[in-house]
């Protein structure tokens, strides 16, 4: 399970309390950075910018302030919402976790 093996605080930014019925929701920092798993997968177009972080290929959307990154290659889709101003840098950060943790398709 891939909450259980996240680093407890990411970098500078302090593991947060959730507020959330799910078990699979991390957040850390303010403005938060949150992490959840068993997302539905995103739909895109075939020309969509996607990254490849560590081996996972990330789908980034931005909106406003907010870039919502999903995993695009894993068994579970693996999503991070992240302020704007961070660039790639928390899923940079979370990209090893989710490979050891989440098998591919």
């Amino acid at each position: 399970e891939l909450v259980a093996v996240l680093p407890s605080p990411r970098g500078d930014r302090a593991a947060r309390p959730v507020r959330s019925s799910s078990p699979y929701v991390a957040a850390w920092g303010e403005p938060p950075v949150v992490l959840r798993c068993g997302v539905p997968r995103p739909s895109y177009a075939a020309d969509a910018e996607v990254f490849e972080i560590s081996g996972v290929r990330w789908l980034p959307v931005r909106s406003g302030a907010e870039t919502v990154w999903t995993v695009l290659d894993r068994a579970v889709h693996v999503e991070v919402t992240a302020p704007t101003v961070l660039a790639s840098e928390p899923v940079a950060r979370l990209s090893t976790a989710v490979s050891r943790a989440v098998p591919t398709r």
